[in-house]
């Protein structure tokens, strides 16, 4: 038998196991492999961050339908798929002469193909102070993490004291994270007797604009948004230091906060730093050639965050969003189909135009997918089209219908 071996259960990887299942000869496996036995909805993980439970003492079970609502268990993914395997370890290293894949506390397996697919992780940039006192946003636990340290502001300090949640990078995640959290610190005001006014959402950014390559319609429309819901955004204020419950700035300006949240870093996993025979490119991005195989192999793919691909067309990378995992991994599906049964590879060329859809608090999106420019109540339920429609993209009908449904009903609650 012979492996195909995926290295992470993210956008990129489960696409790739997706197209390659049901079109292979019979002496080949399919094997999936991640450190998880779920694939991460992470789309919705500002929305776990944010979501208000309805009452002050939520139940064990609340917890746990707010925390399935953002995951995909693998194996409901791919029950009853033949010549598939999926493996819950962690990598430890790759030989690629050998062609084995190490990891903790468990064999190793031999590949034919193997698929970089590992994702990212939070990129902390060497500022002092950060890793240590901010947190992240990169998984479902993360956001239980944000959503519970805010709450617990709350109940520590009096109704009339001031409450500041700085968020770290005017990205799309950081500018999704702070729309939707305006409106769960008005639930928790409400429900712990604290002046709404004496509560501040203030985002920092580096650069001079927020949502780096969105069309300016987009930015202007998110900045609009975000000046309606009195978010504070600081232009231009690079971060030097973290000190206790106070961000220094380059500027020299001090500010202070409760809970500070960074969104502003990721950076390719650092096992790929470890290995052993691969080019590494800019944020610990593998170098690929233009049908996405690894250089200088011909058996060896990356799809997603830890792909770097020159597009020659745009003269820049390819960009390291969810739309681009997927397609990347449709194209890595098809070269490894291709090369089995002695075809041409095909080449990565231009993705489509990127599809934005930025939920911005409550019932309002901003939509930039081509000619069709949405905002407000209509962008949410494209939103809200598109999390269903890929959920039944990677789920039967009923588990997704389910699993969307929850979302709605969870998420909704602020609104």
């Amino acid at each position: 038998m012979r492996n195909i071996v995926i290295l992470g259960a993210g956008f990129g990887g489960i696409s790739v196991a997706k197209n390659l299942i049901g079109k292979l000869p019979d002496d080949f496996r399919i094997i999936l492999v991640d450190k998880n036995s779920h694939h991460t909805f992470h789309a919705s993980l500002y929305e776990v961050a944010t979501a208000s439970l309805g009452k002050r003492l939520p139940q064990r079970i609340d917890f746990e339908n707010l925390y399935t609502s953002a995951i995909l268990d693998i194996r409901e993914i791919f029950k009853k798929r033949g010549q598939f395997e999926f493996i819950k370890a962690q990598v430890s290293n790759v030989n690629f002469k050998e062609r084995k894949v190490f990891f903790k506390n468990r064999e190793s397996v031999n590949f034919a193909y193997l698929i970089f697919a590992l994702g990212s992780e939070t990129n902390f940039f060497g500022i002092p102070g950060l890793e240590e006192k901010a947190l992240p946003l990169k998984d479902t636990n993360e956001a239980l993490n944000i959503r519970n340290a805010i709450q617990e502001v709350f109940e520590r300090k009096q109704p009339n004291q001031r409450i500041t949640i700085i968020i770290g990078g005017g990205g799309f995640t950081g500018c999704e994270f702070a729309s939707e959290l305006v409106f769960y610190l008005k639930k928790l005001s409400k429900e712990f007797g604290h002046l709404k006014e004496r509560v501040k959402v203030t985002v920092i950014e580096a650069s001079d604009t927020i949502l780096p390559g969105a069309s300016d319609w987009v930015k202007k429309a998110a900045k609009r948004r975000m000046e309606e819901l009195e978010i504070d955004i600081l232009f231009g204020k690079p971060i030097s230091k973290i000190e206790d419950s106070t961000v220094l700035l380059k500027t020299g300006e001090k500010l202070y906060f409760d809970v500070f949240i960074w969104t502003a870093g990721v950076k390719a996993n650092s096992l790929l730093e470890k290995i052993s025979g691969v080019t590494l490119e800019k944020e610990c991005r593998v170098l690929s050639d233009d049908c996405l195989r690894i250089v200088p192999y011909n058996n060896i793919f990356g799809v997603g965050d830890n792909l770097y691909c020159f597009d020659p067309a745009l003269q820049t990378p390819m960009p390291a969003t969810a739309f681009a995992a997927i397609e990347q991994g449709k194209i890595v599906a098809r070269n490894i189909l291709n090369d089995i049964y002695k075809k041409k590879a095909m080449k990565c060329k231009s993705l489509p135009s990127p599809r934005l859809i930025i939920p911005l608090g409550g019932k309002f999106a901003i939509v930039d997918i081509g000619p069709l420019k949405l905002k407000g109540f209509f962008g949410w339920l494209v939103k809200e089209f598109t999390n269903l429609k890929y959920y039944l993209s990677v789920l039967s009908f009923i588990p997704a219908f389910k699993l969307w449904l929850r979302g709605v009903r969870i998420y909704t609650r602020n609104d």
